[in-house]
């Protein structure tokens, strides 16, 4: 913390002898740098100090006690927010003006009696612009102020149950959606994800920046590094307990970057970690099993903890827009909920949903409801959560050789067997894949082999691998593509005179193969071709329609 010296270095003469005036002392120097050095011992005489706090106002008071509480310092802009601005003067009509003897703020009382002072103060968050209490003036305020009290916690009006609807429990899906994703990725098929999995590319996209937080990728790749396989081969309870204690705690995350509602552009820099860690603790003090309006907590945000995210109190360079077409720049404290609530709302709603703690609703007028999920302690102490099953049932091999798992089969079993198969079903109770010659080439492409099917099929399946399917992926190793089935369209004519007048036609080189005298083969793409040259032989073409 600056001293008093580092705090009179930049101060003229003038302002020195006003500091002076207000204390009822008498100082003399030549220049401003000897008043500065005579003038601090005289500060710093505790009787004085007590003397000059002794005619401060309540508020005043206030706003030292509120600095001392954030370790002597704070954002400028929240500070003055707070406790009112500082005319900007330079000594000319500070002179003429005299603000010291006639301030309009608290902070220009505390200002112009030297209690506090501005400065530019490395933090955690870089270099910003500060209100400080010089350093030899904390121990004096201790008499004064006390020790500050520990903030009460957190507080919400809990909503009547019969006022939630729509009820939304957590069941750590984000562990099913993991191992689908990992696979995915790793078969260079990220494709799949949207088409075949039913959550929408934006939510991959979260998931996919959520587990690079959780060192889930080698680094610039997409290939799964150690520790999501050893993530995959944890038991479910023991996989969501880390995912959520480690997110919890992790630097590398950054929910401010990820909300959907929002864009964020710049090289600006936030910190993460802290504004996670006051929701977890501002939900750690609610009920269990009761629930809240979201509306609610926003507001509690609003009116206590205002600065929560944008600690420097800076609403002006930070680059954040709203993502809706033709979204204004959220620029400015009163964008506050179009920014700090969207955060609020998706971390609700997006991360501690996913990861189990808390549950969501809606009220009647769909307005947001959550509460604290039976499972939020024990996840954020990375337990493993009661009532979360760690049964993990095996794989199921149809007649039909499809392979059928759960939700409650092993993530290990899921991801290296998709690897095989074409998607079918993919969640959120069942999945469904298929195994096909293309499959099996791109299987082939990864480097995985049939005799790793069989080894994970003998591993996780309910019983023995049925006979014919260990020989048909035995035959494909061997032979290749033994059978295949085709979308052909067939033409049918009324003679053989016909299609032997349309053979010998510019149109023949379409035809395929016969299917007797009046029937041929035809490709999809070809279709329209020959009904046109039909028409031109001077005979009309029906094209029946296939039911879906």
């Amino acid at each position: 913390m600056p001293d008093l010296i580092h705090s009179f270095s930049h101060r003229d003469i003038g302002f020195l002898r006003s500091v002076a005036e207000l204390w009822g002392v008498s100082c003399e120097g030549r220049d401003a740098r000897t008043y500065a050095r005579n003038l601090i011992p005289l500060l710093t005489d505790e009787t004085l100090f007590q003397d000059l706090t002794a005619g401060l106002t309540t508020k005043d008071l206030e706003a030292l006690a509120d600095l001392k509480t954030h370790a002597g310092q704070m954002p400028w802009s929240m500070f003055t927010r707070k406790y009112g601005e500082l005319r900007s003067m330079g000594s000319a009509r500070r002179d003429r003006e005299k603000p010291f003897l006639f301030p309009t703020s608290t902070v220009e009382r505390l200002y112009y009696r030297a209690l506090m002072d501005r400065e530019f103060l490395q933090t955690d968050a870089g270099a910003m612009d500060m209100a400080y209490i010089p350093h030899e003036f904390l121990p004096l305020l201790d008499p004064l102020l006390g020790k500050p009290a520990a903030a009460p916690p957190a507080r919400l009006v809990p909503l009547p149950n019969a006022q939630v609807v729509r009820v939304r429990q957590s069941s750590g899906q984000l562990l099913d959606d993991t191992c689908t994703l990992l696979a995915a990725l790793r078969m260079e098929q990220p494709g799949l994800l949207p088409r075949k999995a039913g959550e929408p590319e934006a939510h991959w996209a979260i998931l996919t920046d959520i587990l690079r937080g959780l060192n889930f990728f080698l680094p610039r790749s997409s290939l799964p590094s150690e520790t999501a396989k050893t993530f995959l081969g944890k038991p479910r309870g023991e996989g969501l307990a880390w995912l959520a204690s480690n997110w919890a705690v992790s630097k590398k995350i950054n929910e401010l970057r990820l909300a959907p509602s929002l864009r964020c552009e710049g090289a600006w820099q936030n910190l993460p970690l802290p504004p996670r860690r006051l929701l977890l603790e501002v939900l750690d003090h609610l009920a269990g099993n009761t629930w809240y309006s979201f509306t609610s907590l926003v507001a509690l945000f609003q009116q206590s903890h205002f600065y929560f995210l944008r600690e420097s109190g800076d609403f002006n360079t930070w680059i954040i827009s709203s993502r809706e077409p033709g979204g204004p720049l959220l620029t400015g404290d009163v964008n506050w909920s179009a920014v700090e609530g969207e955060w609020l709302r998706f971390l609700i709603s997006g991360p501690l949903f996913w990861f189990g703690l808390v549950d969501l609703g809606k009220t009647p007028t769909d307005e947001l409801t959550f509460r604290k999920s039976a499972w939020f302690s024990q996840l954020l102490a990375g337990e493993v959560p009661a009532g979360l099953l760690a049964t993990e049932n095996p794989v199921t091999v149809t007649t039909s050789g499809d392979l059928e798992m759960t939700s409650q089969t092993s993530l290990m079993a899921r991801y290296q067997l998709s690897r095989f198969a074409e998607w079918v079903e993919v969640g959120p109770q069942r999945y469904r894949y298929r195994l096909t010659p293309a499959s099996l080439s791109k299987a082939a492409e990864q480097g995985l082999t049939p005799q790793h099917l069989l080894k994970a099929l003998r591993k996780y399946s309910r019983a023995s691998v049925p006979p014919y399917l260990s020989k048909a992926i035995e035959r494909w190793e061997k032979d290749g593509r033994q059978a295949w089935m085709e979308r052909l369209t067939v033409l049918r004519l009324a003679s053989p005179e016909q299609l032997q007048e349309l053979r010998t036609s510019p149109a023949g080189k379409y035809l395929g193969e016969s299917l007797g005298t009046t029937s041929v083969i035809l490709r999809p793409v070809d279709v329209e071709k020959v009904r046109a040259a039909l028409t031109r032989m001077g005979y009309f073409a029906d094209i029946e329609e296939q039911p879906e």
